[in-house]
């Protein structure tokens, strides 16, 4: 695959996958593993090459299209293709994740180490600041723990990284509001 398919394609690829499974369920196939399969074949072709939201984006809309185009094959007129879905749409907790993708290089982990870091002292710091005027911190480690969920996803860390790094966040947060506290007395 040089480029994503664009959406007339992926409508004539679901159409396509749609002539073939409405054959088979035609045929007396059990239209559930059917399905299942035409679906995986998408997934296997195209998550692993392309990222999580652009993925998750392509996959619903094909799905929605496939389904649409199975149904009219064995009923016509029975459903209408929606729109296609945006990668913009997609929020953090609809993403599907690869969790078969490759880990990073120790050169991208560390990169996502500093970056991190750098989250850290800043949350540590307005944490620190939001106390000395009164205010309540745990606002500023909720906005800042989410910084750091999206952190995540931006470099896509695998399901074993995130186990890994779990704790350098909020690791890093503690250090640098002790090391602020400190230096204030």
């Amino acid at each position: 695959m040089d480029a994503v398919p664009s959406l007339k394609e992926l409508r004539q690829m679901a159409e396509l996958k749609a002539l073939e499974t409405s054959s088979l369920i035609r045929a007396g196939v059990d239209s559930e593993e059917i399905l299942s399969r035409s679906v995986a074949s998408f997934k296997d072709t195209y998550q692993p090459l392309l990222v999580d939201k652009v993925f998750t984006a392509l996959f619903q809309t094909y799905s929605q299209w496939f389904i649409a185009a199975v149904r009219n094959l064995l009923e016509p007129g029975s459903a209408i293709y929606e729109e296609p879905v945006s990668v913009a749409s997609i929020g953090d907790g609809q993403v599907i994740r690869r969790m078969n993708r490759l880990n990073l290089s120790e050169d991208l982990l560390n990169e996502y180490k500093t970056a991190i870091g750098c989250l850290a002292q800043e949350c540590g710091s307005q944490m620190v600041q939001a106390g000395a005027a009164g205010k309540d911190a745990r606002e500023v480690l909720v906005n800042f723990n989410l910084a750091a969920t999206k952190l995540e996803f931006d470099f896509g860390l695998t399901e074993q990284e995130s186990l890994d790094t779990f704790d350098l966040f909020s690791g890093q947060v503690a250090k640098e509001v002790d090391r602020r506290l400190s230096s204030d007395d």
